[in-house]
């Protein structure tokens, strides 16, 4: 039991617990914003093309019901006491309500899938930027050991210029003539 605890110690002192609390936590938030984007937005774009594709109000299938007690219409015209009596009946998608109704609400259905895949989409993309980073990270770290590898190769005195650009203008031609042959006269021992 011992060795459990120490374990169990060492597996929080690596901090895998806080990386995975801080998962948890950043998901939640984001599914909370893809649930409102879907159900705020999305869904009434849907549920609107939806009625007027079946040109009804709402889609949904009554699987059993009792006959509808009271209707949209009666609930208006009741009193607030009357209307807290209506706790003990069950609010259809009609806007009736029934004593018992067993129904298929196909929106939400609809919205839980339309979240699954924009949470889907959204993890794909963050994990393809992350592999184009790491990638980009260690192509870059190649890289810059090679130079250094190669600069330790060569000697930094012996490089020659790879390219000379010809100059046309007489007055830098001539400076740099006069600083060349100063700095010969400087290397010549008297």
């Amino acid at each position: 039991m011992k060795k459990f605890w120490q374990e169990f110690k060492a597996f929080i002192a690596k901090g895998n617990v806080l990386d995975m609390a801080i998962g948890v936590i950043i998901a939640s938030a984001f599914s909370a914003i893809v649930t409102a984007l879907t159900k705020q937005i999305l869904m009434p774009i849907i549920n609107a093309a939806l009625v007027n594709a079946t040109g009804g109000n709402k889609i949904y299938t009554i699987l059993w019901a009792s006959v509808r007690e009271y209707s949209a219409s009666d609930v208006a015209n009741m009193t607030d006491a009357a209307k807290a009596g209506l706790s003990a009946y069950q609010l259809g998608p009609d806007g009736g309500y029934y004593s018992k109704l067993f129904y298929i609400d196909w929106s939400t259905f609809i919205e839980a899938i339309i979240n699954f895949l924009f949470i889907a989409l959204i993890l794909f993309l963050i994990t393809k930027f992350v592999m184009y980073l790491s990638n980009k990270s260690k192509q870059l770290k190649e890289e810059l050991n090679n130079k250094i590898h190669k600069k330790d190769e060569t000697n930094v005195l012996d490089d020659k210029p790879e390219e000379v650009i010809p100059t046309t203008n007489k007055q830098i031609l001539h400076l740099l003539t006069e600083i060349r042959d100063n700095l010969k006269k400087e290397d010549k021992p008297e």
